[in-house]
């Protein structure tokens, strides 16, 4: 995963063609949800353990925001939906929290929301 991850980033430099840096940014994106897919998984086990931490971070959502619209915009035009992202222009540019947590409960809404809806949009 991490090789796939790295030669897609190495990749994303070099490629002129818009719509093929399109697709290495998809392909680095969904690989970098598909290794915390992984890591959620472990955390199942962490959780049913009781050991599971939450670690508090500086972040800066925005950037959690488009890597949703990226993992998830194929899907939602083979499915012909509308997607939008749209973000409070209140929301603060860095909050205090678990960035592994939130884009854990992002990538299960955001994937139920697109699994489920058979026409219209998704918002």
């Amino acid at each position: 995963m991490n090789a796939i991850i790295g030669f897609s980033d190495l990749l994303v430099p070099m490629v002129q063609n818009p719509k093929l840096l399109e697709y290495v940014q998809s392909i680095s994106c969904s690989g970098k949800a598909l290794l915390h897919l992984i890591n959620d998984i472990l955390d199942l086990s962490k959780v049913e353990a009781g050991k599971l931490e939450i670690v508090p971070t500086a972040f800066a959502p925005q950037s959690l925001f488009n890597e949703i619209r990226q993992i998830f915009s194929q899907k939602v035009s083979e499915k012909g939906l509308h997607f939008e992202v749209e973000i409070n222009p209140q929301l603060p540019k860095a909050i205090i929290l678990d960035p592994t947590r939130l884009r854990q409960v992002l990538l299960n809404l955001v994937g139920n929301a697109v699994k489920f809806t058979d026409s219209g949009y998704v918002k």
